[in-house]
């Protein structure tokens, strides 16, 4: 059988037409890509916050002391001073109760809607009075963007008037614990969790035994007295190492439950 000799030159040229035809299709290819793109088929979701002082995603329920016939609940449509909505946003505040005589805002309604502008940190102000010894209250706020969030809290207005309580509250630099009384007085205790730093400033949290150890700082305690229908607040800073509000209060040994503070 007599051999077909191929020339160097077809060789060359042969080469020459595989590497257009390659080049050819990678062009199609990124020409696509660049087509989809002035397109706007590669959209990025805008960011969605809602977050509350109170209000949480699993109903968090807090006690009133009997003495105390309103509270103030915050709304925001940020996380912190870098993490803003990038959507206005709408909220749907429901309040629910057997007790028909509470006020929203001042005024006798059991719905309202607020308000929030995109690239803004807001903070929404709800305003809930004229509550009753014995009665809960369930507060349902969705937040409506683009996106839906909701949030939710019960508050029950305690009958007795011979208990302390806890709050704590916090914002991007610092936690707030405050420990206030009804009819009752003693010595409070408080432990409270490593990664923060007591506000030295403050005539009690000046003599605790420095908490910094090791390049961090511990958990620590300290204990103070308090009279009846009294309140004391603490102010700490937050460390690196802060990983949450974790503290233990007891009154002449007695825990000291949670509840909202007006």
């Amino acid at each position: 059988m007599k051999k077909t000799k191929i020339s160097k030159r077809t060789i060359i040229i042969l080469i020459a037409v595989l590497a257009a035809l390659i080049l050819a299709s990678v062009g199609a290819v990124v020409a696509k890509y660049v087509n989809e793109r002035k397109g706007d088929r590669f959209i990025f979701s805008k960011s969605f916050y809602f977050e509350s002082n109170y209000l949480t995603a699993n109903n968090k329920t807090y006690s009133l002391n009997s003495t105390q016939n309103s509270v103030e609940i915050e709304l925001y449509n940020f996380e912190n001073e870098w993490r803003v909505s990038e959507v206005d946003t709408s909220y749907t505040v429901t309040v629910s109760s057997t007790d028909t005589e509470f006020l929203l805002d001042g005024e006798k309604l059991t719905s309202k809607t607020y308000s929030a502008e995109k690239d803004t940190a807001v903070t929404t102000n709800i305003y809930l009075s004229n509550l009753k010894p014995g009665a809960s209250y369930e507060i349902v706020a969705i937040a409506s963007g683009g996106y839906t969030k909701t949030l939710k809290a019960t508050f029950t207005v305690k009958e007795t008037s011979d208990k302390a309580y806890m709050n704590v509250t916090e914002n991007t630099n610092h936690v707030l614990l405050t420990v206030f009384t009804e009819n009752v007085s003693g010595e409070v205790s408080v432990s409270f969790p490593a990664g923060l730093i007591p506000d030295n400033t403050d005539s009690i949290l000046k003599d605790i035994e420095k908490n910094y150890i090791d390049g961090e700082y511990k958990s620590g305690s300290f204990t103070f007295n308090i009279g009846s229908y009294s309140s004391r607040s603490f102010r700490f800073f937050k460390a690196g190492n802060y990983a949450g509000s974790n503290f233990s209060v007891t009154l002449d040994g007695e825990a000291v439950t949670e509840s909202a503070i007006s």
